[in-house]
């Protein structure tokens, strides 16, 4: 490694720039000192040459020794604490501290910087600077401001005092309780599609609570890309604000046992077998349960629509509304990704990258019903989502 990589190494690791992973495959990835050097630019540090670099790295060593308190502090409920003072040595004989709760309380002192033991010493161009440590008070959580006043200058830090540990409900602060987790997916039944589905969580709830189970676990039901099904992994979603609709029982949709059409679809040989094999596959095949689902939910909607003065129409335009531009986005996402074959927006024509660009306008408008078929399917996913966390609430 020659020497211009090795302080843009030493730079990059002292301004936080990761210069290397492994990826999923094992292979070894290092950044390239172009890299380094253009993320180090937009961070603000210049290391174009091999001097600049050097100059960087100085400042940098110096910043903690820039400021005579922290930007935050953070100290913990019921504990003492000690803020860190870096002051310079040779101008400072004492300092005013002024303390102003969140509640608007305030408290101030004076302290002598002579009984104060340095801890450690630094410098910033000429200016010698030394650390010492203010003795605080057990505070209320909450987040304050600690400031000091001096002959060098005055500055500001937040104080954040935190608790301990994170809240628990009463009930966990007097007993133990007993919690299960599920992966949705797998939580097989008798009616399913070959995918676990709400109304088996809706079972399981009830089940668990006749158990004395107090809480349930669940995998991440994120909206993933119905365009590839089969990319389910939970880390990867099309949003994390929706859900995913091949997790609807579809035979739980209201409408279903009155839909001819959706019942006759369900029952198509090609249908049919869709589902059959869903259910036999040892692995979830999503490709097969998008399949199945997928075009009978469309029926569905085709029947939802005929009726838009009914009670249930009311309540999806309302839901709609609530959930605004993010969702019309999302379904105009999801429908540009079925039109074009592919998520990947780098692929679709340019101009409609955006859903603000007037090419996105035109598209919106062109696929309005499918657009509004996918918010219907968000509208469905929340309420089973619902019915099973309605269930789960009435079993304890």
């Amino acid at each position: 490694m020659d020497t211009a990589v090795s302080v843009l190494s030493r730079l990059a690791e002292a301004a936080g720039i990761e210069r290397r992973y492994w990826d999923i495959h094992g292979t070894l990835h290092e950044a390239s000192p172009e890299t380094l050097r253009a993320l180090l630019a937009a961070l603000g540090y210049a290391a174009g040459t091999d001097a600049e670099a050097e100059a960087s790295l100085k400042i940098l060593s110096e910043e903690d020794w820039r400021r005579f308190l922290p930007e935050v502090w953070i100290a913990y409920e019921g504990e003492t604490d000690e803020m860190p003072l870096r002051l310079p040595l040779e101008e400072v004989e004492s300092f005013r501290w002024i303390l102003n709760l969140e509640d608007g309380e305030s408290f101030s002192g004076e302290c002598k910087v002579a009984g104060m033991p340095v801890e450690a010493t630094g410098a910033f161009g000429e200016r010698k600077m030394g650390l010492r440590r203010l003795l605080l008070p057990q505070l209320p959580n909450g987040y304050h401001k600690f400031s000091i006043e001096c002959s060098a200058g005055n500055e500001t830090a937040a104080l954040i005092v935190a608790p301990k540990q994170c809240f628990l409900p009463p009930l966990f602060e007097k007993e133990r309780c007993l919690g299960i987790s599920a992966q949705l997916y797998a939580l097989k039944s008798m009616g399913d599609w070959g995918i676990g589905d709400f109304t088996a969580l809706k079972s399981l709830a009830q089940a668990a609570g006749k158990e004395g189970v107090a809480t349930l676990g669940l995998n991440p039901l994120h909206a993933l890309f119905l365009d590839t099904p089969e990319d389910a992994s939970p880390y990867c979603p099309a949003s994390r604000l929706f859900k995913n609709p091949l997790y609807l029982d579809v035979t739980a949709v209201p409408g279903f046992a009155e839909s001819e059409k959706a019942k006759a679809l369900a029952a198509a040989p090609e249908v049919a077998a869709a589902i059959e094999a869903a259910k036999s596959a040892k692995l979830v095949d999503y490709k097969k349960v998008a399949a199945a689902k997928l075009p009978v939910l469309a029926a569905l909607f085709e029947d939802f629509l005929a009726d838009k003065k009914s009670k249930r129409a009311k309540s999806f335009r309302a839901f709609a509304a609530a959930a605004g531009h993010d969702l019309e986005n999302f379904a105009l996402f999801q429908t540009l990704s079925e039109h074009f074959g592919t998520h990947d927006i780098s692929r679709w024509p340019a101009g409609i990258q955006s859903a603000e660009t007037p090419l996105a306008a035109d598209y919106r408008d062109h696929f309005a019903g499918r657009v509004a078929f996918f918010c219907y399917l968000q509208w469905l996913c929340e309420e089973q989502f619902a019915a099973a966390a309605e269930a789960a609430s009435a079993a304890g």
